[in-house]
């Protein structure tokens, strides 16, 4: 359905001739409204932002819009200082973000997620930014004068040129972050994560700022005369007992990446106290945490590959939910009633823990492969313990929103004609896995390796794959109506006989004509019964 929509609050508090004219610009688009809850579309303001999912202003045409490609698709915005972002949505989430030269004094960003953000040239003076995240973003050029970011995260950002000032950055995570030609003065970075980070082109760190707990690795780059022992940092790779950090900074480890250099366990974190930390999002690759306290740990949706918890502590208000445990050994480990539900505990050696005396209700929708070992005497299955492989019987699970990202599976997995409605496989490794004829509406594989996987016949409506891996994957006959696979590796793909809508998202240059697809006409009445947001549940 096409309805104009006069959005007379936009520019409330730009210029008032600006605002005219860009009023009536905006009375000439044309919305293509296509929100299955709302029936009525609420015009934006810049004091509460009303972004609805699936409605697409894609289109609009104005100098004073940003470009918000959140669940709605492209968003015209005008960002004033002073805004409460935290309004926007009960979960605040703009990726791709795309603005220079923008004023963002007093703005407030907390725990607003803006990964992939363009936000060059920008002044963040007195701005809020608690908690936000800006993953693999360009804050080039920009300057940051007494803002909070307390326990920010700007994984792999770029922060050359920049002025960092009289700010807050307490257990923010900069690693891989690029602070070349920038300058830092009078800022408190304690207990900050500089793993990999280059510092080395810094132009200036004054003698005011705070670097004690922080902790870099031998990635970490520093500039001449800098050293960071003498500033209280902490060198990751060679310490054993790292309780100071545990009990000093709870969030250090949140959306940590740790991976091998060369061997087995390159990084020992073994006897340290995590207890009440935040471990949420973190990557961790063959690190071994022997005899360590993770009672009161918040670690949910982390990836622990190849990890060693033998003799550690958990109990009842540990939350490791969501948490990928591949091929990771638990000899001798006390669980105590830990919140251990839809884990994937593939590969992982259980025989010698307390995994048996867990209540059923904490190890809901849990997955496991013949690899898997549990404790003598222990039937998974009777427990409700969900068998992947070859030859399982999977005829009475259902995985409609069932989350299960990151999983890592070697073989060749056959879930033919289950369902798969609204779940959450994100990131996940499932070469030649099969989901023929299966019924994945909405379903997110975002990012997802699935190289010669086969969708033949399946229901994608309004499943997102963008970024996704699906070389050789056979695609025939599959309904892709208004599914989103941009970004995606579609090489040697078959589509032949697939359905799409005009509202289908594809890779640039990929035209699905030429690949045998069936374009379907919209129905007269469709609400396009889509949530491309379904992955951001973890925000």
């Amino acid at each position: 359905m096409i309805n104009k929509v006069q959005l007379i609050n936009l520019l409330s508090k730009t210029n008032r001739a600006d605002n005219q004219k860009t009023k009536n610009n905006i009375n000439s688009y044309q919305i293509n409204y296509q929100n299955q809850t709302k029936k009525s579309f609420t015009a934006i303001s810049p004091e509460l932002l009303q972004v609805y999912s699936g409605v697409n202003f894609s289109g609009c045409k104005t100098n004073y819009k940003w470009m918000l490609s959140a669940a709605a698709g492209y968003v015209p915005l005008v960002i004033t200082a002073g805004l409460d972002m935290t309004k926007s949505i009960s979960k605040p989430a703009f990726p791709n973000l795309d603005s220079n030269g923008g004023d963002w004094s007093n703005v407030n960003m907390e725990n607003v997620y803006l990964k992939n953000a363009k936000l060059t040239n920008s002044n963040f003076k007195s701005t809020s930014m608690a908690n936000v995240k800006l993953h693999y973003s360009d804050l080039s050029n920009s300057v940051f004068d007494r803002v909070n970011a307390l326990r920010g995260k700007f994984l792999y950002s770029n922060f050359s040129n920049t002025k960092l000032e009289n700010s807050e950055f307490v257990g923010a995570n900069f690693q891989k972050a690029d602070f070349k030609n920038s300058i830092i003065k009078n800022s408190n970075f304690s207990n900050a994560n500089f793993l990999g980070a280059n510092l080395s082109e810094v132009l200036s760190i004054d003698d005011d700022s705070i670097f004690v707990g922080s902790i870099y690795d031998s990635d970490t780059r520093f500039p001449t005369g800098f050293d960071p022992e003498s500033r209280g940092m902490i060198k990751l790779k060679d310490i054993g007992n790292i309780s100071a950090i545990g009990k000093n900074s709870k969030s250090i480890f949140s959306g940590i990446v740790i991976k091998p250099y060369s061997g087995e366990f390159q990084y020992n974190l073994s006897n340290a106290d995590y207890s009440g930390s935040d471990m949420q999002e973190g990557k961790f690759d063959s690190v071994e945490f022997i005899s360590s306290n993770f009672e009161d740990t918040i670690a949910r949706g982390a990836i622990f590959i190849d990890c060693d918890f033998s003799k550690c502590k958990f109990n009842e208000k540990s939350d490791f939910s969501n948490v990928s445990f591949n091929n990771s050994i638990f000899y001798d480990t006390k669980f105590n009633g830990a919140n251990l539900k839809r884990c994937n505990f593939i590969g992982a050696d259980l025989s010698n823990s307390d995994f048996a005396e867990l209540p059923d209700s904490n190890i809901t929708d849990c997955i496991y492969d013949y690899s898997t070992s549990f404790p003598e005497g222990y039937n998974p299955i009777e427990h409700g313990l969900i068998l992947v492989g070859h030859n399982a019987n999977l005829s009475e699970y259902d995985f409609s929103h069932a989350v299960m990202r990151n999983l890592f599976l070697d073989d060749q997995y056959n879930f033919q004609g289950k369902c798969f409605r609204r779940a959450d496989f994100s990131g996940s490794k499932m070469n030649k896995v099969i989901f023929k004829d299966c019924r994945m509406k909405e379903m997110c594989l975002k990012e997802v390796e699935m190289q010669s996987a086969d969708f033949e016949g399946a229901y994608l409506y309004g499943a997102n794959l963008t970024g996704g891996n699906f070389k050789n994957a056979n695609f025939k006959n599959a309904d892709l109506s208004w599914a989103n696979l941009a970004g995606a590796n579609l090489e040697g793909a078959d589509f032949v006989g697939a359905k799409y809508t005009k509202g289908t998202k594809f890779p640039e240059d990929f035209e699905p004509n030429k690949y045998g697809m069936i374009e379907i006409p919209l129905k007269e009445n469709s609400k396009g019964d889509i949530n491309e947001n379904i992955c951001y549940a973890k925000l």
